[in-house]
């Protein structure tokens, strides 16, 4: 049972990550900012708007579903965090808007969600996954001394005196007697603090893997595989590339949108084992795509070279002979792809058929019915997976 405060927790969350996002594409179409004329394209400015929604409801789903999960509960305080970001970038967008009485106080708040307590309260839901809990007493001093660390560096920011940066205004709740230098020289502790932390979480995260049961491993699995790419991209996004920006933009967007979705499937085992044939046919598809492409290529360039001496529609006949290779080579690569990535990352479809013949073998010489219903359990559990399976036996007579 779900009880009021955390209720009231969950609404407030959910009312504030609502109202972030309004703002945000409010104060942007107002600004010009953000839209595909602005500094990003549709896709990515769409993806930032329901950012802060998609992470609160997943994690209200999970505080319902799973009986207030503590990952749940920081989820939805993500988005509520995420939600003041992007309100505050959509409002410091405008440049009036710096001269207003606000402005300080918006900053203040914008700095300290932005990267301090945001970015902690992921990595918490990531040291806290999958049962809510760390997996030893060992783990609390890694994990609670850098959140110490960057307390310690954020209540520093905040009272250091003066102007945020160059050219904004002053802190609001500046104290004037504390020396600028003291409170300067523990900012190094927020990076430090975080990266701690990320390694905190990768060390958990390996630990729950080596000595896990096959559910855990399944949820894991689950989120490496949002969170990998996620990881992989960012430092990838902040790079000047041109038109390549903005897609790079919006791909790097959704792959942080799809953090908190696979957290929402790991934890609440919906469809949990199809992350296997999720690998399984990504990365099939992935070196067919590569391989065909370079069959292609090769194809083209050596037929053109060879065509062009003798007649002048060298191009087209490449293009043609090109086209042809790679649909004939299209279902036996696919084909010995899928099998190569089944054996290493889908052992279950892999043996399925071994294990059915297996079975079968054995299915000719059994005469005990419990033996034979037992064995067929086992086998329907190994190849298919379900959540439940039940045989019924026909009694004599009936």
């Amino acid at each position: 049972m779900i009880s009021i405060s955390t209720r009231i927790l969950v609404a407030l969350t959910g009312f504030g990550s609502l109202a972030g996002s309004v703002i945000f594409v409010a104060t942007s179409a107002s600004t010009g900012q953000g839209i595909a004329t602005g500094d990003m394209g549709w896709a990515a400015f769409a993806v930032w708007a329901l950012f802060p929604i998609v992470w609160w409801a997943v994690g209200a789903l999970i505080v319902i579903r799973a009986n207030r999960h503590p990952v749940g509960l920081l989820l939805t305080l993500v988005g509520l965090l995420t939600a003041v970001v992007i309100s505050g970038i959509g409002f410091i967008a405008d440049p009036g808007f710096l001269a207003t009485a606000v402005a300080p106080w918006v900053l203040l708040l914008l700095g300290a969600a932005y990267g301090p307590w945001g970015v902690t309260l992921l990595l918490a839901s990531m040291v806290l996954f999958p049962d809510g809990r760390l997996p030893g007493r060992a783990w609390r001093l890694a994990v609670l001394g850098p959140i110490v660390m960057i307390a310690v560096a954020t209540v520093a920011w905040a009272l250091r005196a003066g102007p945020f940066r160059p050219g904004m205004p002053d802190n609001p709740i500046g104290v004037d007697w504390l020396p600028a230098a003291l409170l300067g020289s523990v900012a190094f502790l927020d990076p430090l603090g975080i990266a701690l932390l990320g390694f905190a979480g990768a060390g958990v995260l390996l630990s729950r893997f080596r000595g896990g049961t096959s559910q855990v491993r399944a949820q894991l699995k689950w989120l490496l595989a949002s969170v990998v790419p996620a990881v992989v991209l960012t430092p990838i996004s902040f790079l000047q590339a041109g038109p390549a920006t903005t897609a790079l933009s919006s791909v790097w967007a959704l792959t942080l949108l799809l953090v908190p979705v696979s957290i929402g499937v790991a934890i609440l085992r919906y469809r949990l084992y199809d992350i296997d044939r999720i690998v399984s046919r990504t990365l099939a598809y992935s070196a067919l795509t590569a391989a065909l492409a370079a069959v292609y290529v090769a194809a083209f360039v050596g037929l053109q070279a060879t065509l062009a001496p003798i007649t002048s529609s060298g191009g087209s006949l490449a293009v043609a002979a090109s086209t042809l290779a790679v649909l004939a080579l299209f279902q036996p690569l696919r084909r010995r792809l899928q099998s190569v990535m089944d054996r290493r990352f889908n052992r279950s479809r892999y043996d399925a058929p071994r294990i059915v013949e297996t079975f079968a073998n054995r299915l000719r010489d059994e005469v005990d019915l419990e033996h034979v219903r037992a064995e067929v359990l086992t086998m329907v559990e190994a190849t298919v997976q379900p959540r439940g399976a039940a045989v019924w036996l026909r009694e004599a007579g009936r």
